[in-house]
């Protein structure tokens, strides 16, 4: 069967074109479809085996569900083939192949992992146009592109996603209150801290921490040289029942190092 692979992917899709044997038997029926890809996800080195695939299944008919393209993007996305798989569902939107939610989601998370968080946007703005609602994994994903490209405080324009009726989760404030630390905002990210654990804050959000959390403003207080502040942090994350790690003491023991100088 003659591929109609995009001249601009990857070299893995050219080692396809070169294939003398086929990888498997042509599949047929959409079971055998979601039986392949239920089993994607155990092998590593899959990565060429779903290019060769997602070739087969753009010409099956019946076409197979979106749900089965989902399930091929994740195990590109576990791979870290966030490009080849943006460059795929480029292609099936030139065949007419429509994305849903799920995909729109993955790709907003592909684009912000190749630290393209405009492109990300961009799919935001296709998703919102098709008519859904996006989930608090959706603004998860692009608050962590924009705090990896320093957008620390557009990051923290919650109240847009609360607009959206979704809840910044213990993921999204860690997230946030690491790309403030990262970014030199240390007081920024206690303010933040201290609104969310004390049931105060502006985003009308109590959001139990945790040890990552934690650690990230122990470990910036403590190179700010605010030792007091942090073991006073340190207490109150006791006090909740986290158990500090490895990272933490680290930086307390660094932290006090730097009081004793």
């Amino acid at each position: 069967m003659e591929s109609h692979l995009c001249p601009n992917f990857s070299p893995l899709h050219t080692q396809i074109l070169n294939q003398k044997t086929r990888l498997w038997p042509r599949p047929i029926e959409l079971g055998f479809v979601n039986s392949f890809m239920g089993n994607a996800n155990q092998v590593k080195s899959t990565s060429i085996k779903l290019f060769y695939f997602f070739d087969y299944m753009i010409h099956m008919q019946p076409t197979p569900l979106m749900s089965c393209f989902n399930i091929l993007f994740t195990a590109l996305v576990k791979n870290k083939h966030y490009g080849d798989v943006i460059s795929l569902q480029t292609r099936m939107n030139s065949l007419g192949l429509v994305p849903d939610f799920i995909t729109l989601n993955i790709l907003i998370n592909c684009c912000c992992k190749m630290g393209r968080v405009g492109d990300g946007f961009v799919v935001f703005g296709a998703l919102l146009r098709r008519g859904f609602h996006p989930d608090d994994a959706t603004f998860t994903c692009l608050i962590k592109g924009l705090c990896s490209k320093g957008g620390i405080m557009e990051a923290t324009g919650l109240k847009k996603m609360i607009a959206f009726g979704c809840r910044p989760d213990v993921v999204t404030f860690s997230t946030l209150i690491h790309g403030l630390c990262r970014s030199d905002n240390t007081v920024v990210a206690l303010q933040l801290h201290e609104q969310v654990v004390n049931g105060n804050s502006k985003y009308s959000v109590t959001c139990k921490p945790d040890v990552v959390w934690y650690g990230s403003i122990i470990d910036c207080l403590c190179k700010d040289r605010f030792i007091d502040k942090a073991k006073e942090l340190f207490l109150e994350m006791k006090g909740r029942g986290i158990h500090a790690n490895s990272v933490i003491y680290n930086s307390l023991i660094h932290g006090l190092c730097y009081v004793d100088d």
